[in-house]
């Protein structure tokens, strides 16, 4: 055999086994049979409670005649200037407390001076009911930036709204605006009455140092309202108060399931849309603070993307 035909011999050899080699490894490569090397994508199953693309839908029911809850603050002017007025409020705060507590889980917080000729004490039913009293006097003009400091906020119970009666002949150094501000820090912006001047008022004896504008900026601002500190009577405005307190006092609050994730959450109070002071998320604890009538039922609905 000649060399040239030996060396043409192994050239064929040599594309033979070439050839087959590539075949094998391109058909391993390709092969789907027996666990092969292709992996397909595992299908996402979303919770028994979300849609198909993962959105999560959670529902609550608020029963007729559920009892609402409520932190409401008393701040007494303890100056010399409330002379004609102290008796007034003494007289009816026991009166006004029992007819709130009688369909509001309501707690107390009572900002004054409990001694002396102006000073208040909390009365025993209020005490019993989980109030407090921090004894403390309080000036002509500093009764707003005291409600608004950590000597009250310690009290608020979690998840329950709050509101501020001031009672005062003066008004507030702290203005209304930036009473609003610090409290809307707590949570949702809560609703501010007051018993004080208005319009120069004057019954009888009943003399008022100011009329109180910033305590109205706080009121018009929160959707609260003011009594005349100098009227003879304050049963009918006691009676009022109560019962826009008792309105006020709305709130109910469910846990989540969550995750929540940012900014994906929708709350729907018989089917609108909640805004954002209507509702308040600590962690997965749902709190809806809009007030609400109690002797109707109501639906709640939440949506969110874990």
């Amino acid at each position: 055999m000649s060399r040239i035909f030996r060396r043409f011999i192994l050239k064929i050899f040599s594309f033979i086994i070439i050839s087959v080699i590539g075949t094998l490894v391109a058909c391993k490569s390709t092969s789907f049979s027996g666990g092969g090397s292709v992996q397909r994508p595992v299908a996402k199953i979303p919770p028994k409670n979300s849609d198909q693309v993962g959105n999560v839908s959670e529902d609550f029911t608020i029963n007729a005649g559920q009892q609402a809850a409520l932190d409401l603050v008393w701040v007494i002017d303890n100056s010399g200037s409330m002379s004609d007025n102290i008796a007034q409020v003494r007289n009816n705060f026991e009166s006004f407390v029992t007819s709130v507590s009688t369909r509001i889980d309501i707690k107390i917080i009572l900002l004054s001076a409990s001694q002396g000729s102006f000073g208040l004490t909390l009365p025993a039913s209020a005490v019993a009911a989980g109030g407090v009293q921090i004894n403390r006097g309080v000036g002509s003009h500093d009764g707003a930036q005291l409600a608004a400091s950590s000597l009250v906020t310690p009290y608020f119970r979690p998840n329950v709204p709050h509101a501020y009666v001031f009672v005062t002949d003066d008004d507030s150094r702290m203005s209304g605006s930036e009473f609003l501000k610090a409290t809307a820090l707590i949570g949702q912006t809560p609703k501010v009455f007051s018993f004080r001047g208005i319009n120069q008022s004057f019954f009888g004896n009943c003399k008022i140092a100011a009329v109180g504008q910033q305590y109205a900026v706080m009121e018009q601002g929160s959707g609260g309202q003011a009594f005349d500190i100098c009227l003879p009577d304050w049963a009918p405005s006691f009676s009022t108060l109560a019962e826009t307190i008792k309105a006020s006092g709305g709130t109910t609050t469910f846990t989540l399931k969550g995750p929540i994730g940012a900014n994906s959450l929708h709350v729907f109070l018989d089917g609108v849309e909640l805004q954002l002071q209507d509702y308040q998320l600590v962690g997965l604890t749902l709190t809806i603070t809009k007030p609400l009538d109690s002797a109707t039922a109501h639906n709640v609905s939440v949506k969110y993307t874990p």
